[in-house]
């Protein structure tokens, strides 16, 4: 029970990261949404489990068994991987504009 716990608290935290790397106020809007909603989900069970609050009948994100519940978590989940793989793209051809940029380097150095 503490390393699923712990899985969730690592999404919290990574999906924050992600939002916070975001180039755009809409994706970072976006993911901030999507985790938003699998916690929200993932906390309201384990709260009912506890007896901390009635249980609602709320599926545990990528473990309770539910079609469409787990068809959404993971749709939510390749949306946060989308918005992360594109600002990594981003980071990278701006690596690669600085390193390339200057003079035609790249090209200089196989004209010998």
């Amino acid at each position: 029970g503490v390393a699923l716990v712990a899985f969730y608290l690592v999404f919290i935290v990574r999906g924050a990261i992600i939002a916070m790397d975001a180039r755009n106020s809409f994706d970072a809007i976006m993911a901030i949404g999507c985790v938003a909603m699998i916690t929200l989900q993932c906390f309201i069970n384990i709260g009912g489990v506890v007896k901390l609050i009635p249980l609602t009948g709320i599926t545990l994100p990528f473990v309770s068994y539910g079609g469409s519940s787990m068809l959404s978590c993971f749709i939510l989940l390749g949306i946060l991987e989308g918005i992360a793989i594109k600002n990594g793209d981003a980071d990278s051809m701006e690596f690669d504009e600085e390193l390339y940029d200057e003079d035609d380097y790249a090209y200089d150095q196989y004209e010998d």
